[in-house]
């Protein structure tokens, strides 16, 4: 399975829950970089990202909170498979904020909510990605 397949059912589950979501956004800092899914709400008032690998790893919760720089709200997700080891890995620590998702043919469960990073989305990076959201719905694209 590659870690694109992922994206179409993360897309659905946040667009079922009332969020534009758009797959493979590019990251605001100028980097080459893309953000694997982004959910937000009109008013960004609510910008959700996740990340999603193939496999459970340490390295996908190192992504994910170099990724709060943009996002209050940070999720993982990985194939059902590889839930209980991503709940594992992510138990402590700072990684004990991320939200956790597991993809499977059903859809998208919910194995732990994020809880929110206090970074202000007025300034710094996620002023930026609030920027790149805009230009989003204005091109109708999310």
């Amino acid at each position: 399975m590659s870690e694109w397949r992922l994206y179409g059912p993360l897309l659905a589950h946040w667009r079922e829950r009332g969020y534009h979501a758009a797959a493979s956004v590019t990251d605001p800092n100028g980097r080459r970089v893309e953000l694997d899914v982004v959910a937000f709400t009109p008013d960004l008032e609510d910008v959700r990202i996740v990340e999603a690998k193939v496999r459970a790893r340490g390295a996908l919760l190192t992504q994910c909170l170099d990724r709060l720089a943009l996002a209050p709200l940070v999720y993982a997700a990985v194939p059902e498979r590889e839930a209980e080891h991503l709940l594992h890995l992510a138990s402590e620590g700072d990684a004990a904020a991320l939200g956790l998702l597991a993809v499977g043919p059903e859809g998208v469960r919910v194995l732990r909510e994020a809880e929110p990073a206090g970074a202000s989305p007025t300034r710094g990076p996620q002023a930026q990605l609030h920027r790149v959201l805009r230009g989003l719905l204005a091109d109708g694209k999310a």
